[in-house]
């Protein structure tokens, strides 16, 4: 889900610090400076503990900056300590799992996905990126388990198909490769034995009759079965070897392409996260001016109010100022409430978003970790077979 900061500033006294310290901060998110906002909204927290939400969304949007610049580990110190403040959010385990996968931590990005199960257990997502963790551990049951149950809540899954289709695979007998198996040769049609055609037929009466046949270097019916059998393997490695070819070329084309759609979802996802900052921070003022209004319509106030009015009829007076901030207060709820129906359609955009991006990371993240297995496997020297004798 979206990072959120709290809409609505208390100016009550005794918090009054608290207060301005979390408009510096909402002003700082406003420019991206994500330090002096963490600063101001860690000080404010501490003054005012209902402030501490701010804090863990500022330490987020840090956080998401550190991975986009590669900084992994940094990332992974701010999702901690927003960790702190909102121990029960399956999204900061998700997100700091990633960091972790990318340093190839698995054991401990397994340890948040299972937490991340554990707050939301209805979420595809969740178990479909810890079954690719259970795969590149080694544990083939347990991704398998995992993709069965991505399917049980999201049936159109079409990645935890694949991986349960080749978990299955692997898990049962292996498939025999086609063996190309030699031509039948036929004999003639009259039953004879098949002849050889040779020149030696043609030589002259001085040749040794005792010399054996089969010392002449003849071709024989083997020799070609061999031959043919040499042709056709070569024809197939090379049709192979295209294969491999086209299928490269259109993982690349892919990769490409998941490549921009990933840019583009996190582009549009940091737009709107700008601007459910601006609604936030305007309905922070209005809320501030709400409370003043309020406390402005409280009866003492409202009698000082017209105290140097100078009416013979002070009671008028006094409904004509409580009108006013009445209708004040009105204005300004009215506001209020548009700005919080365009928070709420702006969070779950930004849900919508985050989730494609986590989609799309982990689909990438699936994609080399192929490509580097299938350059490993093309790396081992092939074990050479042994011809029949």
């Amino acid at each position: 889900m979206g990072f959120a900061f709290a809409a609505t500033m208390v100016l009550g006294q005794g918090n009054q610090e608290a207060a301005n310290l979390t408009r510096e901060g909402i002003e700082a998110s406003k420019a991206k400076d994500w330090d002096k906002a963490i600063a101001a909204f860690r000080k404010a927290a501490q003054l005012e503990g209902h402030y501490a939400p701010n804090l863990a969304s500022a330490l987020q949007q840090r956080a998401t900056i550190y991975v986009s610049q590669k900084k992994f580990q940094e990332a992974i110190a701010d999702y901690s300590e927003a960790l702190k403040i909102k121990s029960d959010d399956p999204n900061v385990y998700e997100r700091r799992a990633y960091a972790e996968m990318q340093l190839k931590d698995y054991d401990k990005a397994l340890h948040d996905y299972n937490e991340a199960i554990k707050h939301s257990p209805e979420e595809a997502k969740y178990y479909q990126v810890r079954a690719l963790i259970y795969q590149n551990k080694g544990n083939l049951k347990a991704a398998l388990a995992d993709a069965e149950k991505t399917l049980q809540l999201d049936p159109n899954n079409a990645d935890a198909q694949s991986r349960k289709k080749k978990r299955t695979r692997r898990t049962t007998t292996p498939v025999k490769r086609p063996v190309i198996t030699n031509p039948t040769i036929a004999l003639p049609s009259d039953g004879t034995d098949p002849k050889i055609i040779s020149t030696a037929d043609q030589t002259s009466a001085d040749v040794d009759p005792t010399e054996t046949p089969a010392k002449k270097p003849a071709k024989s019916g083997t020799s070609d079965s061999d031959s043919m059998q040499q042709t056709i393997t070569t024809l197939n490695n090379q049709v192979n070897r295209l294969n491999d070819r086209l299928t490269s070329m259109q993982e690349d084309d892919r990769y490409l392409l998941d490549m921009e759609r990933l840019t583009r979802a996190e582009q549009r996802a940091e737009s709107l996260r700008a601007q459910l900052i601006d609604v936030q921070s305007k309905m922070a003022d209005l809320g501030a001016k709400l409370d003043q209004v309020e406390y402005y319509l409280k009866p003492e106030n409202i009698d000082k109010a017209t105290q140097g009015y100078g009416s013979t009829r002070p009671e008028d007076a006094r409904d004509a100022r409580r009108r006013q901030l009445e209708n004040e207060k009105g204005r300004l709820q009215a506001q209020i409430n548009i700005l919080e129906g365009s928070k709420v359609r702006l969070e779950s955009a930004i849900g919508t978003a985050d989730t494609e991006v986590d989609l799309l990371r982990a689909r990438l993240n699936q994609q080399r970790l192929d490509a580097d297995a299938k350059k490993t496997d093309a790396s081992k020297p092939a074990t050479p077979t042994r011809k029949p004798e």
